[in-house]
């Protein structure tokens, strides 16, 4: 008889734990761009309003915003990475059922149809990524997902820098200028760069189909909980003090940058007779994507880095700081209008190197609520809705804000808005010293 021990005995290669989880985070990171940022500048480019550019891609903010429901799903369907491969499978579809209808008539319904269907895999795709991570990652998931942040902020950089790039490219080299090109040639160039976006997603998804553990999601059927038990569960959480501080602190540190990261893109692609700083789309690659998306990651290292040495207490009063200067660096430029390109991202520069400093702080915060307490996973999911809500909302608003108000009215009136976490973080001191007090 055949020896068949040793084929009985072989295992499964194990990849290392960066390799897919950093290559999960990277997708992400493309996914994201290519929603939120690409297919907003693309509206814009192809002479949509900035109220109807930034307010057709906020709602699909909402796919995200509801994520815990499909935890509850995925939790009862199979392997987590089916669903992985097969979102990302329904993502690059999307993309190119983009590209093809970006040039027909009726494009901005058609468009935004299969942008939705696109948000709806970021979500899933999303989820389950944080169920394999909760898995697989136990006892370093904190750590990784600090990593994880600056790896999906360099994803942003690559894809969307690149995906302008050839866009930018595509309406030169297709016309030899730029300022001719009509909407065919418009659409036929922005839909190259969504090409790009389903190229890198089928590349990343090649990767993932051949690293990711085989993880089976564990079935909580034994164990569901009646209404009154879930009802009881999220009374409590809400009675938690650090619920509230962690909820305050995060709605004003994410909206003093929403408002400011929503609206810069519109702002720097915008015609100077209206208010914009009249940037091309290669440009705004690399002010935006190159230099920017470089200093968010840098300054978000850094943010953490000290954070880690020093404590979140002794920071937080510098992050706060560092998270309302950059909305004044942008009430300079709205006012003075420079033309110069290295000015330009001079001061973009410098204004994504606060935000992440900044942001550090609420990665921080939110880290250190999930870890408290029980039922950390629906903390983390419960987090996540808050800031995609937060992103959604305004999102909604900052295009109608800025037609209505101009560039100018905009900045500044964010600015006094993210003036108030001065207020906020004083009235969290006087209650944090009054309690020791006691």
């Amino acid at each position: 008889m055949p020896d068949t021990s040793s084929s009985s005995n072989r295992e499964r290669y194990v990849w290392p734990l960066w390799l897919w989880s950093g290559a999960l985070c990277f997708v992400r990171g493309v996914m994201f761009v290519s929603i939120m940022m690409i297919g907003m500048m693309a509206y814009k480019r192809l002479g949509l309003s900035d109220t109807m550019a930034s307010l057709s891609m906020a709602v699909l903010f909402l796919p995200v915003a509801i994520r815990p429901l499909y935890a509850w799903f995925i939790r009862r369907a199979g392997k987590v990475k089916r669903w992985i491969i097969g979102t990302e499978v329904v993502f690059a579809v999307a993309m190119m059922e983009v590209a093809a209808n970006i040039i027909s008539t009726s494009w901005e319904w058609k468009v935004w149809l299969w942008m939705v269907v696109a948000s709806l895999a970021w979500a899933v795709h999303g989820v389950a990524a944080d169920e394999i991570c909760f898995s697989e990652l136990a006892g370093e998931r904190r750590r990784r997902i600090e990593i994880g942040a600056n790896v999906f902020a360099i994803a942003v950089m690559f894809a969307g820098g690149m995906m302008v790039m050839v866009a930018g490219n595509m309406e030169v080299l297709g016309i030899g200028n730029v300022e001719s090109v009509g909407a065919y040639e418009l659409g036929t160039a922005w839909a190259s760069a969504f090409k790009v976006s389903a190229a890198i997603a089928v590349t990343c998804m090649a990767l993932l189909l051949l690293t990711l553990p085989v993880n089976t999601v564990i079935k909580d059927i034994g164990n569901r909980k009646t209404f009154e038990k879930r009802k009881e569960q999220m009374l409590s959480l809400i009675r938690v003090p650090l619920t509230w501080k962690m909820t305050g602190v995060a709605a004003l540190f994410t909206l003093a940058q929403a408002f400011m990261v929503r609206g810069v893109p519109l702002f720097v692609a915008s015609q100077a007779n209206i208010g914009g700083l009249a940037l091309g789309p290669q440009e705004v690659a690399f002010v935006l994507f190159t230099v920017g998306m470089m200093t968010l990651a840098f300054g978000l290292a850094i943010g953490v880095k000290v954070i880690h040495s020093n404590g979140l207490h002794r920071w937080l009063w510098p992050m706060a700081v560092a998270v309302v200067l950059p909305n004044a660096i942008y009430v300079y430029l709205a006012f003075s209008m420079p033309s110069d390109v290295a000015t330009v991202s001079l001061y973009v520069g410098m204004a994504q190197l606060l935000c992440g400093f900044g942001m550090a702080a609420l990665l921080e915060y939110m880290l250190d609520f999930c870890q408290s307490g029980q039922n950390r996973k629906k903390r983390f999911y419960a987090c996540l809705s808050l800031l995609a809500f937060l992103l959604m909302i305004t999102g909604m608003l900052t295009g109608a804000m800025q037609d209505y108000l101009g560039f100018r009215k905009f900045f500044t009136l964010i600015l006094l808005f993210a003036v108030t976490i001065f207020v906020v973080m004083a009235w969290r001191a006087k209650l944090e010293k009054e309690n020791e007090d006691d």
